[in-house]
């Protein structure tokens, strides 16, 4: 059995350090469990060794049942947790510190796995690059999750690798020769051991590689630290109070320096969107600039009511609604021209998530979108509201540093596209009003004629009847709320609005044909220019470039001027990344945009700004982007990965071509202060190496060189001298310059 020791205590130690990770004191908790697990499937690799035929039916039945436990365990875990197994094992157990379903799932798939390959490349097929690469397997799972890997496990791996190594190749030796060897024997290190440092090399070059193109878990731990050291990240750097709590005014991006890479957010999550810190309602024409109504957001609301609420405003319960009530009637479908809209088979409007985490600094709000639900804080409980503009806050302090929530939004760019070309929102604000009422008269009249089961489905699209007539109230009241600011814009910007929207027939047309004129082409999108006024007017007519608060500005004054309920907005436009699903948000992402109350729809982002990455209705991504971004390879690591290519060849081209020849130059200088007979010596062994054979004499030597023109007598003389007749002497000087000058020629012998 003693063969099989070494491989069955490298599996123990491989299996342990795997589970280190998810928690330093797991390997000693679990060691029983490790050793048993190993035991069992030795037992199974030795009976298949043995017995080929059943032992091969053993390890697929064998094989069989771990994964089929393995999936067992993983999905217990995931009732108990909410957490995929593969998400948690990415994470490193971050998102659940301890699950013992989870943990034992991954403690038996390593045992099987580290028992299996190690004893296959140990015992059948010797291997010791695979075995090198099977013992880095827990260092790459390490780097995979950036987590810190203790010392005392990386010696365990090290000594145990190089134990089995040395001991299987003395026992292969051994019996070879059929001779015995003491401990001490079979502990010595093999000649020639420097052979396995290119290997190592090559080897940590491929756990980087796999590192930077195996899919990762957004959410993995100390990646941004990594991009701070490697990629000129920068998430540490205090930022100033202004980033902090809700501003007074809005800002300017004009005298934007473009520094701003310091990184705000890092955004988890399967959506792209607008977000905003807060909203402005009311502008400012003497000094250009617009301000909140701050009772507004004194007087906020209750989360779990917003959230009830505003879960319900999904385009296709609306949808569904609007369907059911006409087959009841179909007389409601034609008198408000809903034709197109009860075509539709199906609305997509899913519900999207995104983990935000503030980078080192705390705020007062949390960033939202612009249909947000609900919002779920991490670690922190403090109580928080909802401002009527959808602006979450917090109502004691800042949330903490480095602080991780959750945002439920729905994303306006799934579906509303098909939804508003059916002319959806066409419908006048008296209009909607009078439609949603009787949208629920007749839901609720034809609801109490069905049985217990069928209401259950007619009370929920009630409900989201209820929370779109709720919605458009709302924004019936926000529309006159600022009716007496709106009255304010020039006849010069109101004339203008109108004749953009003159042929346009419901709100979302009119939304659009604005859009149009900021992207007709004589606008221009400049951080670096200085207006000589700052005034919407001096922007619209004359200078037509500036900012993304100037479209914006202008966006806003024209839409109330033609009608629309329209509010502006700050906050960010997170940039995309060669990582899926993965998104930062920096100063330099920060943004302005306009937000649209659309009839029967919601508040919907506008993208005025020319250049801006509309996550509207009607525009379409990159295909090269989607390309990319669909192979899930993180470029920027490549990137590094490459120098790091790099560096290695340029150690490996050093190695190959200038060490040997330091090596031989060193060499020729001490063959100087040799004694005579230890200059011969030394001389002959080195010329009778660089041959490749070390068994020919010296005469077979000599007439090695000779064949190559090079005269090596005198010094294969000399040794032959020395090896058989003893107590020669020689003159020193004559005998060291010969051997140097014969040596010399001989050495620089390419081929032989």
């Amino acid at each position: 059995m003693s063969i099989y020791l070494p491989s069955f205590i490298l599996s123990i130690i491989l299996t342990a350090t795997t589970i280190s990770i998810y928690g330093a004191l797991l390997p000693l908790q679990f060691l029983p469990l490790i050793v048993l697990i190993c035991a069992l499937s030795f037992s199974v690799l030795i009976f298949t060794d043995r017995h080929r035929l059943f032992g091969s039916l053993l390890m697929t039945v064998f094989i069989v049942l771990s994964l089929g436990l393995i999936r067992f365990l993983a999905s217990a875990g995931m009732q108990t947790s909410d957490v995929f197994f593969w998400q948690w094992v990415l994470t490193s157990g971050d998102e659940v510190e301890y699950n013992v379903f989870f943990i034992i799932a991954l403690l038996a798939g390593a045992g099987v796995f580290f028992s299996i390959t190690v004893y296959y490349f140990d015992v059948v097929l010797y291997r010791i690059s695979f075995l090198t690469l099977i013992c880095l397997m827990p260092c790459i799972l390490y780097a995979k999750v950036m987590a810190d890997i203790e010392n005392f496990y990386l010696v365990l791996i090290a000594g145990g690798a190089l134990l089995m190594h040395i001991i299987r190749a003395r026992l292969k030796k051994s019996y070879l020769t059929r001779n015995s060897y003491s401990l001490k024997e079979l502990l010595k290190i093999p000649s020639g051991s420097f052979r396995f440092i290119v290997p190592a090399m090559f080897f940590i070059f491929f756990v980087l590689l796999f590192c930077a193109l195996f899919p990762k878990k957004e959410e993995a731990r100390f990646y941004d630290r990594f991009e701070d050291v490697f990629l000129g990240g920068d998430t540490t750097s205090a930022l100033s109070n202004d980033y902090s709590s809700l501003a007074e005014y809005s800002g300017n991006a004009d005298n934007y320096d473009g520094t701003g890479n310091r990184r705000m957010y890092t955004l988890y999550g399967d959506a792209y969107s607008y977000l905003k810190r807060q909203n402005f309602d009311y502008y400012d024409f003497k000094n250009d600039r617009w301000y909140f109504d701050k009772t507004a957001v004194a007087l906020t609301r209750d989360p779990y009511e917003w959230k009830t609420g505003h879960e319900a405003l999904q385009l296709n319960r609306l949808l569904e609604a609007i369907k059911t009530a006409g087959l009841s009637e179909p007389e409601f479908i034609k008198k408000y021209s809903m034709e197109k809209v009860n075509a539709l088979s199906f609305i997509e409007d899913p519900m999207r998530s995104l983990f935000i985490r503030s980078e080192n600094f705390g705020a007062v709000y949390y960033l939202s979108a612009p249909r947000s639900v609900q919002i779920i804080p991490g670690a922190s409980q403090a109580p928080f509201g909802v401002t009527r503009s959808g602006v979450f806050l917090l109502k004691n302090g800042l949330h903490p540093y480095e602080h991780t929530y959750r945002l439920y939004f729905y994303d306006q760019a799934s579906g509303l596209s098909n939804w508003l070309k059916t002319g959806a929102a066409d419908l006048s604000y008296k209009e909607s009003l009078m439609m949603l009422k009787e949208l629920t008269d007749i839901l609720t009249r034809k609801s109490l004629e069905k049985n217990d089961s069928e209401q259950k489905t007619y009370v929920e699209l009630i409900s989201t009847a209820d929370a779109f007539l709720n919605e458009e109230n709302e924004a019936a009241r926000y529309l006159a709320e600022t009716s007496d600011n709106t009255s304010r814009i020039s006849k010069r910007i109101k004339d203008l609005s109108l004749s953009v929207t003159k042929d346009c027939r419901g709100d979302y047309e009119k939304a659009h044909a604005l859009v149009q004129y900021f992207h007709n082409g004589e606008f221009t999108y400049d951080l670096s220019f200085i207006p000589e006024d700052k005034s919407p007017e001096y922007f619209l007519f004359e200078s037509k470039t500036g900012s993304c608060s100037d479209f914006a500005t202008a966006f806003v004054l024209m839409a109330r001027s033609a009608g629309l309920t329209v509010r502006y907005a700050e906050g960010y436009l997170p940039e995309i990344t060669s990582r899926e699903n993965y998104y930062t948000i920096s100063e330099k992402d920060s943004h302005a945009f306009p937000e649209v109350f659309l009839p029967n729809t919601g508040w919907i982002v506008f993208e005025p700004t020319v250049g801006g990455n509309a996550a509207q209705t009607d525009t379409g991504s990159s295909k090269l982007l989607d390309i990319i971004t669909s192979l899930r390879i993180d470029f920027r690591f490549a990137f590094i990965i490459g120098l790091f290519a790099a560096a290695l060849i340029l150690i490996l081209a050093f190695m190959y071509i200038f060490i040997p020849l330091v090596t031989e130059g060193f060499f020729r200088i001490c063959l100087y202060f040799y004694s005579p007979e230890k200059c011969s010596v030394k001389a002959y062994l080195r010329l009778r190496k660089k041959t490749g054979c070390l068994s020919l004499t010296p005469r077979e030597l000599k007439e090695r060189f000779s064949s190559l023109n090079v005269d090596i007598s005198y010094t294969a003389d000399i040794y032959e001298q020395l090896t058989y007749a003893r107590n020669i002497t020689f003159d020193v000087r004559e005998l060291k310059y010969r051997i140097i000058r014969e040596y010399s020629k001989a050495a620089a012998v390419r081929h032989l």
